[in-house]
């Protein structure tokens, strides 16, 4: 797929930003919620610390109404002297504890009830709320067993046990074991706690806080609720479930928990000197609702940011494209074969350097195109001259072929070796017009021109070849040795020079076919000469010469391969490297 530059920019980093806004509003939530629940925990725990405190305070002043009224003596006796066949004595024993208990739970708002439970009776006056209740009535429900473990105690009754008023109420019952001075079991005295007072104390710090929900944990992890009826909706739910408050809290201060399908965060106190807790459930919506004004204040500098930034990107990506467009415009002349263009000035420093190197690269190219065409106008004429020079070789070979015949038969034998040796020059050089000829074909060439050159020059030049027999069979292109060898003989020997002498030799050299000439000449420049063969411009007139041959080498196998002169203690010496390639592979 193909895009444009600018939208393809503003959609990018708009992006970039949008999403980068998105987790910093997900990481800023999550913080802000952890550091409101730890300020909500800190702020109510505190609260609920002290309400655990006046909670203890009341419970304390409620065992000290138990034992004042465990060491009465009169209800001591009413219990421990009564005559079962006596039952006036026991009515007025009833109506006696009923005054007496009555009086004292009508002095305090916090008590609801106060009955004593004891099988010393056989008659019994529940006329009113507050005396004494017959054993057998309450001996199977489960509030009686639990007073049976211990001599006083706290516990969290609800609606399993009947009031003489039938209201069902969710309350708690202090109880103590009545005993004479015997230590004889009189019965077991319970204190009802008035529901009213412990709402009003639970709902002290929730009233400004309707979400709010509280309730006490008494140490076996029952949960003592003074509620009918909650905002919250999860009253029954914290009843009926037994293990609830063991599983969630245990002995944790908070936590969070999932009731209803909505999310609280649960406090607790620390137990109170009756192992009380008072528990609050606070809606992690309440605690988070500031978090909300927070986030759509993000969203809307987010919005402003992207808006903002579209603006900047589609004015700086104008600024990109914009030229960009204008260089393609000039590539497109450049291809239609215009090379006349005209690039402007940009102000970004890159998209300069790039309008600079393309007009320099066009202005290369116009030289290039320039340069070939000058090249191949002197291949053109080359051909020509080639053409207007060519000579029949057939009628060459012919002719010398006669000369040789004229020459035997005038008994010249020096004239018709010379002849053949031309004549086989002549056919070895040309080679059938292919470029490509035998090792072995390429010396023979050159010791054709070797015997030319000894009756040239009257024998003065010695030559000396050596040969390895396994180079034969390899490739090379022709006429590679003869210029080397020409050379020096022609500007090798200084004039008048005795006992010149030219050595050729032919070799491998690992995976090359080096050949070496060398002379006992004046000697040349090694290094100069190297530079020469080194350089890119060639003279027109070089023709077969040294550096025709080392140019051939090079184009046809390789840079590695060619003509190098070597440094020598006299004369000059010059290797000819040429690969190792198979005619049969050709």
């Amino acid at each position: 797929m193909k895009y444009r530059l600018q939208p393809l920019l503003i959609v990018t980093i708009s992006l970039l930003i949008l999403s980068l806004l998105l987790i910093q509003g997900i990481v800023l939530s999550y913080s802000m919620s952890r550091i409101l629940s730890d300020n909500t925990y800190e702020m109510t725990v505190e609260l609920l610390e002290q309400k655990n405190l006046r909670l203890n305070e009341r419970i304390r002043e409620i065992r000290d109404i138990a034992l004042s009224i465990a060491i009465n003596k009169e209800i001591q006796e009413i219990l421990a002297e009564v005559d079962r066949k006596d039952y006036y004595q026991q009515i007025r024993g009833n109506k006696t504890v009923s005054i007496f208990l009555s009086a004292i739970a009508n002095s305090r708002n916090d008590i609801s009830q106060i009955f004593i439970v004891t099988d010393r009776m056989e008659v019994y006056n529940y006329a009113h709320a507050n005396g004494l209740i017959e054993q057998s009535l309450v001996k199977d429900e489960a509030f009686f067993h639990a007073t049976e473990a211990n001599v006083e105690g706290i516990l969290a009754t609800s609606n399993f046990f009947i009031r003489n008023d039938s209201s069902d109420k969710y309350v708690a019952t202090f109880f103590r074991k009545l005993q004479d001075s015997g230590n004889k079991e009189l019965g077991t005295l319970c204190i009802i706690l008035n529901d009213k007072v412990l709402r009003n104390l639970l709902q002290e710090e929730t009233e400004y806080h309707s979400r709010r929900y509280s309730f006490i944990v008494t140490g076996d992890n029952r949960v003592i609720s003074p509620f009918a009826e909650n905002p919250a909706g999860i009253n029954e739910l914290l009843q009926k479930e037994e293990k609830f408050i063991e599983k969630k809290i245990g002995n944790q201060d908070r936590d969070s928990i999932r009731l209803n399908g909505n999310e609280y965060l649960i406090i607790l106190t620390s137990p109170n000197s009756y192992n009380w807790r008072i528990a609050q459930l606070i809606p992690y919506s309440e605690i988070n609702k500031e978090i909300g004004v927070v986030l759509r204040n993000i969203i809307s500098i987010g919005l402003s940011c992207i808006f903002l930034t579209v603006i900047v990107l589609y004015y700086f990506s104008k600024g990109i494209t914009r030229p960009l467009r204008n260089l393609i415009q000039q590539m497109g002349v450049v291809a239609a074969g215009t090379f006349n263009i005209s690039m402007r000035r940009e102000g970004i420093v890159e998209i300069e350097e790039l309008n600079t190197c393309f007009a320099n690269m066009t202005d290369r190219i116009h030289d290039l195109l320039e340069e070939i065409n000058r090249e191949h106008q002197k291949i053109r004429r080359a051909e020509l001259a080639a053409l207007q020079a060519q000579i029949n070789p057939h009628f060459l070979y012919n002719t010398l072929d006669l000369i040789n015949w004229m020459a035997i038969a005038r008994n010249a034998h020096d004239i018709s070796r010379t002849v053949s040796d031309l004549g086989r020059l002549f056919r070895l050089g040309l080679n059938k017009g292919l470029d490509i000829t035998t090792v072995k074909n390429e010396i023979e060439h050159v010791r054709c021109y070797i015997n030319i050159q000894r009756d040239l020059s009257g024998h003065e030049i010695s030559f000396k070849e050596e040969y390895d027999p396994k180079i034969f069979g390899f490739q090379t292109i022709k006429l590679i040795l003869q210029p080397l060898v020409e050379n020096s003989c022609i500007h090798g020997f200084s004039e008048g020079r005795k006992n010149r002498e030219v050595r050729i030799m032919g070799r491998i050299d690992e995976e090359c076919i080096v050949f070496t000439i060398s002379d006992n000449g004046s000697g040349v420049d090694f290094e100069y000469l190297n530079f020469q063969l080194r350089k890119q411009d060639r003279c027109e007139n070089d023709g077969y010469g040294i550096r025709n041959v080392h140019d051939r080498i090079r184009m046809q196998f390789g840079d590695k391969y060619g003509i190098k002169y070597m440094p020598a203690q006299s004369g000059t010496f010059v290797e000819v490297r040429i690969p190792q390639i198979s005619m049969e592979g050709q």
